[in-house]
């Protein structure tokens, strides 16, 4: 899938090397079981990865609980 959004900031973000990297920071609306949400998204290529995303805690706090046992337990239910 491929479309534009306005990039809203560059983020300095640390590695776990210690060197930060600049990244655009785009809004992008995501949907996690019935919750939909407006969040910032630091892109970044993540191909080489096993998740092509990861979500932060402040889009996730008061309206999820993560059972870390647990993987792809909840489907988009969002209208």
């Amino acid at each position: 899938m491929l479309f534009e959004k306005k990039v809203l900031r560059m983020a300095a973000i640390k590695r776990h090397f210690g060197e930060a990297q600049l990244r655009p920071v785009i809004q992008l609306g995501l949907c996690l079981g019935g919750v939909y949400k407006l969040t910032d998204v630091n892109l970044i290529d993540r191909s080489g990865f096993k998740y092509q995303l990861l979500i932060g805690r402040e889009f996730l706090q008061q309206t999820h609980v993560v059972d870390p046992g647990k993987t792809f337990i909840s489907t988009p239910a969002c209208e």
